[in-house]
Protein backbone atom coordinates (compact mmCIF):
# COMPACT_ATOMS: atom_id res chain seq x y z
CA UNK A 1 0.00 0.00 0.00
CA UNK A 2 2.85 2.14 0.80
CA UNK A 3 4.43 1.99 -2.37
CA UNK A 4 1.11 3.90 -4.42
CA UNK A 5 0.83 6.22 -1.43
CA UNK A 6 4.75 7.06 -2.05
CA UNK A 7 5.04 6.58 -5.78
CA UNK A 8 7.52 3.98 -5.30
CA UNK A 9 8.57 1.41 -7.80
CA UNK A 10 10.23 -1.11 -5.53
CA UNK A 11 10.52 -2.49 -2.17
CA UNK A 12 12.85 -0.18 -0.34
CA UNK A 13 13.45 -2.35 2.58
CA UNK A 14 13.92 -5.43 0.85
CA UNK A 15 16.67 -7.67 2.80
CA UNK A 16 17.66 -9.31 -0.41
CA UNK A 17 18.43 -6.94 -3.60
CA UNK A 18 19.90 -7.29 -6.56
CA UNK A 19 23.79 -6.21 -7.04
CA UNK A 20 23.39 -3.46 -9.35
CA UNK A 21 20.58 -2.30 -6.75
CA UNK A 22 23.03 -2.24 -3.78
CA UNK A 23 24.42 1.12 -2.14
CA UNK A 24 27.17 2.96 -3.93
CA UNK A 25 29.53 5.24 -1.98
CA UNK A 26 33.25 5.83 -1.43
CA UNK A 27 33.46 3.26 0.85
CA UNK A 28 32.74 0.68 -1.26
CA UNK A 29 34.37 2.41 -4.31
CA UNK A 30 37.63 2.10 -2.55
CA UNK A 31 36.72 -1.53 -1.30
CA UNK A 32 36.02 -2.77 -4.91
CA UNK A 33 39.22 -1.22 -6.27
CA UNK A 34 41.28 -3.74 -3.61
CA UNK A 35 39.42 -6.25 -4.16
CA UNK A 36 39.66 -6.48 -7.87
CA UNK A 37 43.65 -5.66 -7.23
CA UNK A 38 43.60 -8.70 -5.38
CA UNK A 39 42.04 -10.42 -7.92
CA UNK A 40 44.74 -9.74 -10.90
CA UNK A 41 47.79 -9.79 -8.86
CA UNK A 42 47.48 -10.34 -4.91
CA UNK A 43 46.85 -13.96 -2.83
CA UNK A 44 45.38 -12.88 0.33
CA UNK A 45 43.13 -10.29 0.98
CA UNK A 46 41.43 -9.25 4.56
CA UNK A 47 38.28 -7.17 4.60
CA UNK A 48 37.22 -5.92 7.98
CA UNK A 49 34.80 -4.24 9.40
CA UNK A 50 31.88 -3.83 12.16
CA UNK A 51 28.53 -5.99 12.04
CA UNK A 52 26.03 -4.93 9.68
CA UNK A 53 28.60 -1.94 8.20
CA UNK A 54 27.96 -3.61 4.36
CA UNK A 55 30.62 -5.95 4.18
CA UNK A 56 28.08 -8.85 2.76
CA UNK A 57 26.90 -6.26 0.47
CA UNK A 58 30.36 -5.40 -0.78
CA UNK A 59 31.26 -8.88 -1.61
CA UNK A 60 28.14 -9.18 -3.18
CA UNK A 61 28.97 -6.36 -5.58
CA UNK A 62 32.46 -7.78 -5.87
CA UNK A 63 31.23 -11.05 -7.07
CA UNK A 64 28.79 -9.66 -9.54
CA UNK A 65 32.02 -8.24 -11.73
CA UNK A 66 33.71 -11.80 -11.26
CA UNK A 67 32.07 -13.28 -14.86
CA UNK A 68 33.97 -15.06 -17.76
CA UNK A 69 36.63 -17.48 -17.71
CA UNK A 70 39.29 -15.55 -16.15
CA UNK A 71 37.50 -16.46 -12.19
CA UNK A 72 36.04 -18.82 -10.67
CA UNK A 73 34.98 -17.67 -7.16
CA UNK A 74 33.60 -19.65 -4.48
CA UNK A 75 31.80 -18.57 -1.85
CA UNK A 76 31.37 -19.68 1.46
CA UNK A 77 30.17 -17.89 5.09
CA UNK A 78 29.31 -21.09 6.96
CA UNK A 79 32.90 -20.39 8.77
CA UNK A 80 31.73 -22.23 11.95
CA UNK A 81 32.71 -25.65 11.64
CA UNK A 82 35.49 -27.70 12.22
CA UNK A 83 38.55 -27.13 9.96
CA UNK A 84 37.61 -30.62 7.92
CA UNK A 85 33.69 -29.45 7.92
CA UNK A 86 34.92 -26.30 6.08
CA UNK A 87 37.14 -28.43 3.80
CA UNK A 88 34.84 -30.34 2.93
CA UNK A 89 31.90 -27.37 2.90
CA UNK A 90 34.88 -25.87 0.12
CA UNK A 91 35.30 -29.32 -1.77
CA UNK A 92 31.93 -29.66 -2.20
CA UNK A 93 31.50 -26.14 -3.83
CA UNK A 94 33.83 -26.97 -6.20
CA UNK A 95 31.61 -29.91 -7.46
CA UNK A 96 33.29 -32.83 -6.22
CA UNK A 97 32.13 -35.38 -3.70
CA UNK A 98 34.56 -34.96 -0.72
CA UNK A 99 36.97 -38.16 0.31
CA UNK A 100 37.51 -39.23 3.69
CA UNK A 101 40.59 -37.82 5.69
CA UNK A 102 42.06 -34.26 5.13
CA UNK A 103 45.42 -35.11 3.00
CA UNK A 104 42.51 -36.12 0.09
CA UNK A 105 40.73 -33.13 0.48
CA UNK A 106 43.46 -30.88 0.36
CA UNK A 107 44.67 -32.93 -2.97
CA UNK A 108 40.81 -32.03 -3.85
CA UNK A 109 41.35 -28.18 -3.71
CA UNK A 110 44.92 -28.51 -5.06
CA UNK A 111 43.38 -30.13 -8.14
CA UNK A 112 40.47 -28.30 -8.80
CA UNK A 113 42.36 -25.12 -8.40
CA UNK A 114 45.06 -26.08 -10.97
CA UNK A 115 42.62 -27.64 -13.74
CA UNK A 116 40.66 -24.16 -13.33
CA UNK A 117 40.45 -22.31 -16.61
CA UNK A 118 40.89 -18.51 -14.65
CA UNK A 119 41.90 -18.68 -10.86
CA UNK A 120 40.28 -19.96 -8.04
CA UNK A 121 39.04 -17.30 -5.89
CA UNK A 122 37.44 -18.48 -2.53
CA UNK A 123 35.61 -15.57 -0.59
CA UNK A 124 35.26 -16.42 3.02
CA UNK A 125 32.37 -14.46 4.58
CA UNK A 126 31.94 -13.95 8.68
CA UNK A 127 35.99 -15.36 8.90
CA UNK A 128 35.74 -14.55 12.81
CA UNK A 129 34.08 -17.51 13.20
CA UNK A 130 36.90 -19.65 11.67
CA UNK A 131 38.76 -21.66 14.04
CA UNK A 132 42.72 -21.55 14.36
CA UNK A 133 43.41 -25.13 13.25
CA UNK A 134 41.00 -24.03 9.53
CA UNK A 135 43.08 -20.37 9.71
CA UNK A 136 46.63 -22.83 9.33
CA UNK A 137 44.89 -25.25 6.56
CA UNK A 138 43.78 -22.03 4.88
CA UNK A 139 47.69 -21.02 4.65
CA UNK A 140 48.78 -24.07 3.77
CA UNK A 141 46.46 -24.36 0.73
CA UNK A 142 47.92 -20.80 -0.51
CA UNK A 143 52.14 -21.52 -0.09
CA UNK A 144 52.92 -23.83 -2.57
CA UNK A 145 56.08 -23.21 -3.32
CA UNK A 146 56.64 -25.08 -6.48
CA UNK A 147 53.78 -23.27 -8.00
CA UNK A 148 54.69 -20.55 -10.83
CA UNK A 149 51.38 -18.81 -9.24
CA UNK A 150 50.01 -19.50 -5.53
CA UNK A 151 47.08 -21.86 -6.41
CA UNK A 152 44.07 -20.10 -4.99
CA UNK A 153 43.06 -16.77 -3.72
CA UNK A 154 41.29 -16.39 -0.87
CA UNK A 155 39.44 -13.33 0.58
CA UNK A 156 38.87 -13.33 4.58
CA UNK A 157 35.83 -10.88 5.16
CA UNK A 158 35.27 -10.94 9.13
CA UNK A 159 34.75 -8.33 12.37
CA UNK A 160 37.69 -6.62 13.17
CA UNK A 161 38.95 -9.69 16.23
CA UNK A 162 40.37 -12.02 13.23
CA UNK A 163 43.27 -10.01 13.01
CA UNK A 164 43.66 -9.35 16.64
CA UNK A 165 43.32 -13.23 16.97
CA UNK A 166 45.86 -13.36 14.02
CA UNK A 167 48.52 -11.11 15.97
CA UNK A 168 48.08 -12.97 19.42
CA UNK A 169 48.62 -16.80 17.94
CA UNK A 170 50.97 -18.47 15.96
CA UNK A 171 48.93 -17.36 12.48
CA UNK A 172 51.06 -14.44 12.63
CA UNK A 173 52.62 -16.12 9.48
CA UNK A 174 49.53 -15.96 7.43
CA UNK A 175 48.76 -12.14 8.84
CA UNK A 176 52.15 -11.56 6.75
CA UNK A 177 50.89 -12.95 3.76
CA UNK A 178 47.46 -10.73 3.57
CA UNK A 179 48.59 -7.81 1.08
CA UNK A 180 45.59 -6.57 0.53
CA UNK A 181 43.44 -4.95 3.26
CA UNK A 182 39.92 -2.80 3.87
CA UNK A 183 38.46 -1.42 6.77
CA UNK A 184 34.47 -0.93 5.94
CA UNK A 185 33.97 2.37 8.16
CA UNK A 186 30.13 2.95 9.08
CA UNK A 187 28.07 5.27 7.35
CA UNK A 188 28.31 9.30 8.53
CA UNK A 189 26.10 11.99 8.22
CA UNK A 190 29.39 13.65 6.38
CA UNK A 191 29.15 10.52 4.09
CA UNK A 192 25.27 10.77 3.34
CA UNK A 193 25.27 14.84 2.94
CA UNK A 194 28.46 14.31 0.30
CA UNK A 195 26.40 11.68 -1.56
CA UNK A 196 22.95 13.11 -1.54
CA UNK A 197 25.48 16.45 -2.84
CA UNK A 198 26.48 14.46 -5.78
CA UNK A 199 23.23 13.46 -6.70
CA UNK A 200 21.62 16.38 -6.14
CA UNK A 201 24.66 17.73 -8.81
CA UNK A 202 23.83 14.52 -10.84
CA UNK A 203 20.15 15.75 -11.15
CA UNK A 204 21.07 18.80 -11.57
CA UNK A 205 23.68 18.22 -15.29
CA UNK A 206 20.94 15.79 -16.23
CA UNK A 207 18.38 18.60 -16.30
CA UNK A 208 20.52 20.86 -17.35
CA UNK A 209 21.38 18.77 -20.45
CA UNK A 210 17.74 18.05 -21.50
CA UNK A 211 17.25 21.79 -21.32
CA UNK A 212 19.81 22.49 -23.41
CA UNK A 213 18.44 19.72 -26.26
CA UNK A 214 15.02 20.63 -25.33
CA UNK A 215 15.10 24.77 -25.91
CA UNK A 216 16.98 24.83 -29.05
CA UNK A 217 14.20 22.57 -31.05
CA UNK A 218 11.62 25.24 -29.52
CA UNK A 219 13.74 28.51 -30.74
CA UNK A 220 14.07 26.42 -34.22
CA UNK A 221 10.18 25.96 -34.42
CA UNK A 222 9.51 29.47 -33.35
CA UNK A 223 12.08 31.16 -35.91
CA UNK A 224 10.51 28.94 -38.20
CA UNK A 225 6.94 29.83 -38.10
CA UNK A 226 7.69 33.34 -38.47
Amino acid sequence: MFLNHFQLTSQPFAERVSAAALWQDDRMQQGLARLRYLAEQATVGLVTGASGVGKSALLKRFLHELHGPRWQPVYLHLTHLSAAGLLKLLVGKLGEPPRCGKGRLFEQILGKARQAEGSLLVILDEAHLIDAEALTDIRLLISSALDDAPPLKVVLACQEPLRQTLRQSLHADLLNRISVRFHLAPLTRAVLRGERRRQSSKSNRSSAVAASQFFPRCHRKSKNTR
